[in-house]
């Protein structure tokens, strides 16, 4: 969401920004906004669970592109949501809007609908890995790490996130949707022709020449009057609502019929100092105390701290630094282990089992699915997840009686939100933190000291995975085929043979070895085929196959 409305304003302001060509330089990529960028660049197919292997060719292309630029790319991800809880009221409205669209999608409305597949993340991380782009998961937000990362390295932004108007950025801001991504010649000074992208760039000190008393002061109260992740908007409705007469002239333009943003610019514009306009703003609302905190929150969010954090990106990008310098703490004062934070940073781990150590929180991102069924997709996978939250909050708790190894004290809970029917609600699960055959879990940090045959006993044990007389079989192939007896067993309706065939043809696609004929072949013949069923496709969801292949997810 950012700051409301000003990306639009900003670009009905083209004098705002600057031209500039890319090249020979180091950026640093907001990774939530880029791979969001990429698929829906393309055009991706959204309604049938991802079009993962397209995907990764357009993640391959964009960073190819960087590189005939010599564009040096780190990428930076968001990690857990912040344990202050802070944006969490953000984070639902977009877990609803987002069931909203999913559920216009089954509906046939694509033209404003996006539901970014749940695989893509993992898809595009996993093609970084490939390719070897520098990149790092965050402990939490990650918006003020990148700036921070940015300034030290004097280097732009490249995101969509439009906080990066408000962040104080040295070498400013650059949008996706502003980056021509046609590859084009530019002369430098000795006359060399380089290869560049050409692109809008956004710097903060264009922008605060039109507040010469407040100068980058201006920056926080502009996010707090507009709204922003941080605090509700309706705080400031009774302030704004008060300037909605005031005039004078201006270089801006503001086409929206309120003229929102247009009045607070020529308001900032008035004041003298930044002291003056919080007296202000404070005086003209009702709810003194309510507008305060929103003020002192946003304040906080957006100005850049030294002495914030001690995982420093520089060192994890510069110096290659593996060690953990602070361990995350969980929600009742354990601190989680270094190897699993070292994981988390390495984008192995998701990011959503933070949450579940600080918040006792998992978030269950809607698919697109039959809106009419009560029951989620994600209900065929439950009894794997209360095994993970049994480890994952194995830190720290006292032991309490049990009962077959699920235990109702809180601290071993975990509030899931998930689909039911067309709305998202909370459902608390219980941890299982005894496993049949083979006792007690292991704790969190038990989990480096297990051998892979443990490891490989635990996995068995929880999805319940038979034994499989095949020769020569892989152990890669075997948790495939084990991960489909249990979604055989799990998933509601019934999958038929017809899901089996389409995993067989996904398998063989992912592991073919070229022998005698070329995988070019293969994919042709497949090709064909598939064009030729497609005509017999009738128009429409089919909820029932399609519900199977978002439980197989």
């Amino acid at each position: 969401m950012g700051i409301l409305g000003l990306t639009t304003f900003i670009k009905n302001n083209p004098q705002i920004t600057e031209e500039f060509s890319l090249h020979s330089t180091r950026v640093v990529i907001d990774g939530n906004s880029l791979y969001h960028f990429l698929y829906n660049k393309d055009k991706l197919d959204f309604l049938h669970g991802g079009d993962y292997d397209q995907y990764a060719n357009k993640i391959r292309e964009f960073f190819s592109l960087l590189q005939s630029c010599n564009i040096q790319p780190y990428v930076v991800f968001d990690g857990g949501n912040e344990p202050n809880e802070k944006k969490f009221q953000t984070v639902l409205s977009r877990i609803e809007r987002r069931l909203e669209m999913a559920i216009q999608l089954t509906k046939q409305q694509h033209d404003y609908c996006r539901v970014m597949p749940i695989m893509s993340r993992d898809t595009f991380i996993a093609v970084l890995s490939e390719i070897t782009i520098p990149f790092v998961v965050c402990d939490f937000e990650a918006d003020k790490e990148i700036a921070k990362l940015a300034n030290h390295l004097d280097s732009p932004v490249l995101s969509d996130d439009s906080d990066f108007y408000i962040l104080p950025l040295s070498s400013g801001f650059i949008r996706f949707e502003s980056l021509n991504l046609t590859v084009q010649g530019i002369r430098v000074e000795n006359g060399t022709l380089k290869h560049c992208l050409s692109a809008r760039r956004y710097r903060v000190d264009r922008f605060v020449k039109v507040f010469p008393s407040l100068g980058k002061d201006v920056f926080p109260l502009l996010a707090a009057l507009l709204g922003n992740d941080y605090v509700d908007k309706t705080v400031f409705k009774s302030f704004c609502f008060s300037i909605r007469s005031i005039g004078g002239e201006t270089q801006f333009t503001d086409p929206t019929e309120e003229k929102k943003i247009l009045k607070i610019i020529l308001w900032l514009q008035s004041l003298k100092s930044y002291r003056e306009g919080i007296e202000k703003i404070v005086s003209r609302s009702k709810d003194k105390d309510a507008v305060s905190l929103a003020i002192q929150i946003t304040e906080e969010a957006f100005t850049l701290n030294a002495t914030e954090t001690e995982f420093s990106l520089r060192s994890y990008f510069m110096e290659k630094g593996s060690t953990v310098s602070n361990p995350i703490q969980g929600r009742y004062g354990s601190m989680i282990p270094t190897w699993y934070v070292s994981q988390h940073r390495k984008g192995i781990i998701p990011p959503t089992c933070i949450d579940v150590i600080t918040l006792h929180r998992k978030l269950l991102i809607p698919q697109v699915e039959d809106p009419k069924s009560s029951v989620s997709s994600y209900q065929c996978s439950e009894s794997i997840r209360k095994y993970m939250y049994g480890i994952l909050l194995s830190e720290g708790v006292d032991e309490v009686q049990q009962n077959e190894g699920v235990t109702s004290k809180r601290k071993w809970v975990v509030e899931e939100f998930d689909r039911n029917a067309h709305v998202i609600m909370v459902k608390r699960v219980d941890s299982l933190v005894t496993l049949a055959e083979y006792g007690k879990l292991p704790k969190l940090s038990e989990i480096p000291d297990l051998s892979t045959c443990e490891k490989e006993n635990i996995l068995r044990l929880v999805i319940n995975m038979p034994s499989f007389s095949i020769d020569d079989m892989t152990k890669d192939l075997e948790l495939v085929l084990g991960i489909v007896v249990f979604w055989i067993k799990k998933a509601k309706p019934q999958i038929t043979v017809f899901h089996l065939q389409s995993v067989l043809v996904c398998l063989i696609m992912l592991n073919v070895k070229v022998v005698r004929v070329s995988h070019y072949v293969i994919i042709r013949n497949l090709q064909y085929w598939f064009d030729f069923y497609k005509a017999f496709l009738i128009p429409g969801i089919d909820f029932a196959l399609h519900r199977c292949c978002k439980q197989w997810q």
